[in-house]
């Protein structure tokens, strides 16, 4: 959300609640979250006008444009459903168990936190399609092969339009860049056969 900020300072309060499906309160909070971070970075806050546009100082958008921040070491707070989408892309590539301890440590943010994010996820996903626990098993996603695979294309997407995507893709699905690379090569094959 505040990559879309940065990228469209003229949207309004109204605008973010309707693309990201939040409520105002939401939002509200979101930008407390983010003016906390920039304070803790000795950043300027971002504020808002009267008729709800954002004010951002030329710093923030020179510091946080999309080219600038290419650099995995810039840091950037995801937002709820950000989250839930890379929890849910944990749960579809993992190659072991997963626990609560994997999405604190990974996503770093509270056990609480992550434990609403997973309600979340579960919002995020077809009736069909389930995030389940047990002990012996730890987290993981219940369904269908076809259900699951269009969570995959679903979720995929959904992290590819975050900011950052990319790096928060192959960060949190274990697929290395040259298996990337590899798919994308042939994914474009394809596309030339049909």
């Amino acid at each position: 959300m505040f990559q879309e900020v940065i990228k469209n300072p003229n949207i309004t309060n109204k605008q973010l609640e309707v693309k990201y499906k939040l409520s105002r309160y939401q939002i509200s909070y979101s930008f407390q979250k983010v003016n906390e971070w920039l304070k803790w970075k000795n950043y300027p806050e971002v504020k808002r006008s009267k008729n709800g546009k954002f004010i951002l100082e030329p710093e923030l958008t020179t510091l946080f444009s999309e080219k600038e921040t290419r650099d995995p070491s810039v840091e950037y707070l995801p937002s709820e459903n950000e989250r839930a989408n890379l929890i849910l892309l944990m749960l579809l590539t993992a190659k072991e168990e997963l626990s609560l301890a994997h999405f604190t440590t990974k996503i770093q943010v509270s056990k609480n936190t992550i434990l609403r994010d997973l309600k979340v996820a579960q919002k995020l996903l077809p009736a069909e399609t389930t995030v389940t626990y047990s002990r012996a098993s730890g987290y993981q996603l219940a369904g269908s092969e076809w259900e699951l695979r269009k969570v995959l294309t679903q979720v995929v997407s959904s992290v590819k339009e975050m900011f950052r995507g990319e790096h928060y893709f192959l960060s949190y699905s274990g697929i290395e860049q040259a298996q990337l690379m590899e798919i994308r090569r042939t994914l474009e094959e394809a596309e030339a056969i049909m």
